[in-house]
């Protein structure tokens, strides 16, 4: 990673998604670390530079991983790799946990890998390694934590923080997609940090900032597609779930036939539907929610015509005007089985019908593309990474490999039970 592209991600992190701040911070913290080798390091920077580089990720993690042998023997040694958020904050406590247990008055961390106690994988190292030099040290800051005072100076050795006035500009041309005022500017070379964070919340509660959302989420998500043509998104919907989906035209006439309200019609609640889960985003931005109610929401939002396609009477969640195609209100569905209606189990943008169609599923993955996208969007977790796969099909002998073989258990146990929750 460059200087210039640290510079600018430090400087950006307020507008980028989710997944993306997790995935910029790992990067970040890797790059800018690993020139500081000469520097005191705490035990959180030695288990990354040291231990984590030179021992766990080239000797353990093939058998250590929470899918790998060791861990279906019930393993207490488990460290996740770097797929998994936070993975190194997990490793180091639990490598702390197994380096205080004890066996003849030495730590079984020190004690296994030399194949002096049970050890499935053998022995991997030698008393007089490199590795096993820095596993022993592991060990000693674990009872004698390495502590190095809050002095940031060595750790950021080459990131250079723009001061408040040159943050504010920045920032407003990525946000409002316009220079700071000379006011805006004044405001805050008089402020400093504490007006800058003032005049950057008012810069995201912005409209500018909710369409910036919505473009990032929107590049993300990709369910714009369909609003290719009028009334695309009307497709995605089943007849007998949703059987006002057609109230646009009645009688079924065809599209030759079909009156200029109608086709107005037709085309706005197809947006309506289309737009549905970047709408989601967007009122939870405006109204200043817990963003994780992008995925926890009991509700959905809804124009006009969508809410008359979900069989929602606009005017009860408060849409007077069939005209005022963007103005989206939260609302309740029901679908419609065997005659009965059903409360739809809302869960923010996952549970959509854009959401779930551009991301299907079949009589064979069961949900499970579903389950991955949504570890991928956001939980900042890549599963197809998270673990070694065979690149020959007959090594896999299992007759239900997603079960029983290490090879594919290493996804399916952390896939399978997200998967489990779409119906």
């Amino acid at each position: 990673m460059s200087r210039t592209r640290i510079e600018n991600g430090a400087a950006q992190w307020r507008r980028r998604p989710l997944e993306c701040i997790a995935a910029s911070a790992v990067a970040l913290s890797a790059s800018l670390l690993s020139g500081c080798a000469d520097k005191c390091l705490d035990n959180s920077a030695f288990y990354e530079q040291k231990v984590w580089t030179q021992v766990v990720s080239k000797n353990c993690l093939k058998c250590h991983a929470p899918e790998g042998v060791a861990a279906n023997k019930n393993a207490k040694f488990i460290q996740l790799s770097q797929s998994f958020p936070g993975f190194l904050d997990s490793n180091l406590a639990n490598i702390s946990d197994v380096a205080r247990i004890q066996f003849d008055g030495q730590s079984e961390l020190l004690r296994k890998p030399l194949g002096e106690m049970d050890h499935g994988g053998g022995a991997v190292l030698t008393k007089d390694s490199d590795e096993y030099k820095v596993l022993s040290e592991m060990v000693d800051r674990v009872s004698k934590p390495v502590s190095c005072g809050e002095d940031n100076s060595s750790v950021l050795p080459n990131l250079g923080i723009m001061d408040p006035v040159s943050t504010l500009r920045k920032a407003t041309l990525q946000i409002a997609g316009r220079l700071p005022t000379a006011e805006e500017e004044t405001i805050v070379a008089e402020g400093g940090e504490a007006a800058l964070s003032e005049r950057l919340g008012y810069l995201m509660a912005g409209d500018t900032f909710i369409t910036l959302l919505k473009e990032i989420y929107g590049d993300v998500l990709l369910t714009g597609r369909y609003n290719q043509y009028d009334g695309q998104a009307l497709g995605l919907l089943n007849d007998t779930d949703y059987p006002s989906k057609n109230w646009w035209n009645p009688t079924g006439l065809p599209d030759n036939m079909l009156s200029a309200d109608q086709k107005n019609n037709r085309k706005w609640a197809g947006y309506g539907v289309a737009a549905e889960p970047l709408e989601l985003i967007a009122y939870v931005a405006r109204n200043d929610k817990p963003f994780t109610e992008i995925l926890t929401a009991d509700y959905t939002v809804v124009n006009w015509q969508a809410a008359q396609t979900y069989g929602v009477d606009p005017k009860s969640i408060g849409l007077t005007s069939p005209g005022d195609y963007y103005n989206f209100k939260p609302a309740k569905v029901q679908i419609t089985r065997n005659g009965s209606k059903l409360d739809l189990p809302h869960a923010g943008v996952i549970s959509t019908p854009a959401w779930l169609n551009r991301w299907p599923t079949t009589t064979t993955n069961v949900n499970r593309a579903r389950a991955r996208m949504t570890y991928k969007f956001f939980l900042a977790t890549d599963l197809l990474a998270v673990a070694e796969r065979p690149i020959d099909p007959s090594s896999v002998t299992s007759t239900n490999p997603t079960r029983d073989d290490q090879y594919c258990t290493s996804c399916h146990k952390v896939l399978d039970p997200v998967a489990s929750t779409f119906v």
